[in-house]
């Protein structure tokens, strides 16, 4: 696959997933206002309203969704508007160990946060899986990134620029709080069920 078709798909993902971020919250609305017993107030389906679906009624996934879809259409837009930089600093490869690395960066901080305030309020034992697991997880992480890094440099030193290498940094520095926050809802998700 090459760079133009990789940024096509990008873009793509990137407006689906945006798209449907930005839509759940109104069709909550929608649905809410339909149930009997809801109650229509006037100027009340307003910034506020939607920040509620989408924080607390829907518990925060759309926002996972428009963070990653921004984070896709900027990576999308990118390789089709600077094609030729694209095509001669930058490779499908490199930039998905980018993509992935921000993936296993953002869930390595995530549960860096996530043991840090289970420990600072010294709540582990109100936490039995989800301290050591956060545990686990975190270190697989390490791990992981550790791998990435060297896969990436072995692939970068057959086509080596300092330009892509800025490229695949501010790439992956970019995609760190959309994984972030998925890792988070995810967390909150699975401890939810635990319950």
């Amino acid at each position: 696959m090459g760079m133009r078709r990789f940024s096509s798909f990008a873009l793509i993902g990137g407006v689906v997933s945006l798209v449907v971020g930005c839509v759940a919250p109104i069709l909550a609305m929608e649905s809410a206002m339909t149930d009997p017993g809801a109650v229509s107030v006037i100027g009340g389906a307003g910034a506020p309203t939607y920040e509620f679906m989408i924080f607390t009624v829907l518990d925060g996934w759309p926002f996972c969704l428009m963070l990653l879809g921004g984070c896709l259409l900027i990576t999308g837009a990118f390789g089709l508007i600077f094609r030729k930089t694209a095509q001669v600093h930058m490779s499908v490869p490199t930039s998905l160990i980018s993509i992935v690395l921000a993936a296993v960066g953002g869930v390595g901080a995530g549960c860096a946060f996530m043991l840090y305030v289970i420990g600072a309020f010294g709540e582990v034992s109100r936490h039995p899986v989800g301290y050591p697991g956060c545990l686990v997880v975190g270190a697989l992480a390490l791990i992981a990134a550790v791998v990435l890094v060297g896969a990436y440099f072995k692939l970068r030193k057959a086509r080596m620029s300092v330009k892509g290498i800025v490229i695949d940094v501010v790439t992956c520095l970019v995609y760190v709080p959309s994984f972030f926050f998925l890792f988070a809802y995810a967390y909150e998700w699975i401890s939810g069920s635990v319950r």
